[in-house]
């Protein structure tokens, strides 16, 4: 019997649409492997070619240790109803590994194995273009307020502290301009950073003039090269390790 401040747990059984016939057929069919002792994790991670986590090797090994397997979960691309459910059996399944081993227990093995894979993979340079390749935390340059891939606050402190803006220099036109330098660094595990590109980007979208400060391109590089290549960055971090990356990163021009 439940007391008066606990709630019974709506499982996805209590909310079944009636017409919702492959819903239907998919809890039936969890229930018979739930019976079997079958259990199913399903990996809703899809960007990495064939799908699944980018540690999905090492999730399936630690997973295998109570029994569980795991499977990759799709949804439609088109034709999707409000009133279906197009996973219950992943959700029934979900409510089970819940119920046998907590609320926590998904997320664990997840941080665990995605160790693992970073530690047999410390070669590999992230650039947080999507999940297979997403850092936790960015590189960090001191001084930075705020954990920001592109905008660091503290190297743009330091290039406003340096820059001096020539007498001939257009500033920026209002809202409808860019001013900008656009950086593309790598950074390795150590915190040692290398320009790989920079672009200096002057356009104003409302006349569409660009390149009007196009002579101070040089100069504008040789203040931002030795800020961000002479600095000992903090390296950008997975699961607390240390990792190799490249960035975009963006400073503000007047």
């Amino acid at each position: 019997m439940l007391s008066c401040n606990q709630t019974k747990k709506i499982s996805v059984l209590d909310k079944v649409n009636p017409k919702d016939t492959s819903c239907i057929r998919e809890l039936d069919k969890a229930q018979k492997d739930i019976e079997k002792g079958i259990l199913v994790f399903c990996d809703y991670n899809t960007e990495n070619i064939g799908g699944g986590l980018r540690c999905s090797n090492e999730m399936d090994s630690l997973l295998q240790k109570y029994n569980i397997i795991s499977r990759v979960e799709t949804s439609p691309d088109v034709g999707v109803s409000p009133s279906l459910n197009y996973h219950c059996y992943c959700d029934l399944m979900n409510e089970q590994i819940i119920e046998k081993y907590g609320t926590k227990f998904i997320d664990s093995l997840i941080y665990l194995a995605d160790s693992l894979y970073v530690l047999k993979h410390l070669d590999v340079v992230y650039e947080n273009r999507g999940w297979s390749t997403n850092w936790d935390k960015p590189a960090v340059y001191p001084g930075d307020k705020y954990y920001d891939d592109m905008n660091h606050s503290g190297l743009q402190d330091a290039f406003d502290k340096v820059v001096k803006y020539p007498s001939d220099y257009v500033y920026k036109k209002g809202k409808y301009s860019s001013e900008q330098l656009i950086v593309l660094v790598y950074i390795d595990e150590k915190g040692k950073a290398q320009i790989k590109n920079i672009i200096c980007n002057f356009f104003d979208y409302a006349t569409k003039e660009r390149d009007y400060n196009k002579k101070y391109n040089t100069y504008f590089e040789s203040l931002i090269r030795p800020l961000i290549e002479d600095t000992t960055w903090r390296p950008a971090k997975i699961k607390n390790i240390s990792v190799k990356s490249t960035n975009n990163i963006y400073i503000k021009l007047k």
